[in-house]
């Protein structure tokens, strides 16, 4: 099984990678021309997920305080870390003209990391529970990871990174899927332990980068070019987008999830995600 769990592993990393490439090269010119504008629609893809991840979290939690706790811990974890490392040197066309605060990658690339080990952990669980349901697993894994790393990708351009090393940067934190594939299949029977704090980190380091970076981001160029409404149309298609995303995948559940080797409906409800 451990094969097969990293061929699939493997295989939906590549799936993804392939997929922001090639919209990378239909639409390049254009995301180039309206990057500040699509960190609103990241920020609309990420809002939906916060809120999606709380819920569960919150839900599946022995109590909802506990969930709570777990999510602050998050927040606050990601904070403290990334106060304590430096910040990265970006580099900016000569045309640019830089905020005066730009977003802060290391929240986003700690958030997504963890989102993306906690996505292997379920895979190695739906894999064990059966084939169907770890097909149907990767499959819903794939669509939203390639709607979340092509907003992660615009984050990364919008800062002043290269289309090169923001792919690399994408595929690095594409690979901790990889590590959560692994504790999941080591850790199988303490599932239920680690699966809210996994989950809860995850969630609050995703809600330090929408409030103290994106939305902050977004606000800012929006005043100064006065473009409000652009901006919300932009981060209303995000959130549209990742709630397709979610009914898409939830039906895709309901269809082929085998009722007799899945597990419990609440576990099954995150896999979706």
């Amino acid at each position: 099984m451990i094969l097969q769990l990293l061929g699939v592993c493997l295989l939906i990393i590549v799936a993804v990678l392939i997929g922001k490439i090639a919209a990378w090269k239909i639409v390049g010119t254009m995301m180039e021309r309206n990057i500040d504008y699509l960190v609103s629609f990241a920020a609309g893809v990420f809002l939906v997920l916060v809120i999606f991840l709380s819920q569960e979290v919150i839900t599946e939690s022995t109590t909802p305080l506990f969930g709570f706790g777990w999510i602050i811990m998050g927040l606050l974890l990601v904070w403290f870390t990334t106060s304590l490392i430096p910040e990265g040197h970006y580099h900016y066309h000569a045309d640019e003209k830089p905020f005066p605060k730009k977003i802060d990658i290391r929240k986003m690339l700690a958030a997504v990391s963890i989102h993306n080990a906690g996505d292997g952990v379920l895979l190695a669980i739906a894999l064990a529970a059966s084939p169907i349901l770890g097909f149907v697993t990767a499959v819903s894994i794939f669509i939203h990871k390639l709607a979340q790393e092509i907003s992660e990708f615009f984050i990364l351009r919008n800062v002043g990174y290269g289309t090169q090393k923001a792919f690399a940067i994408n595929l690095a934190t594409s690979s901790t899927i990889l590590i959560g594939a692994f504790v999941g299949y080591f850790l199988f029977d303490q599932f239920a332990i680690i699966e809210i704090p996994i989950l809860g980190f995850a969630t609050g380091a995703l809600l330090s980068l929408l409030m103290q970076d994106l939305i902050p981001h977004s606000f800012r160029h929006a005043r100064e070019k006065r473009c409000a409404p652009k901006h919300i149309i932009i981060a209303l298609l995000g959130v549209g987008l990742m709630l397709a995303v979610f009914q898409s995948t939830d039906a895709l559940f309901a269809t082929y999830a085998p009722e007799d080797s899945s597990p419990p409906k609440e576990e099954v409800s995150f896999l979706s995600r």
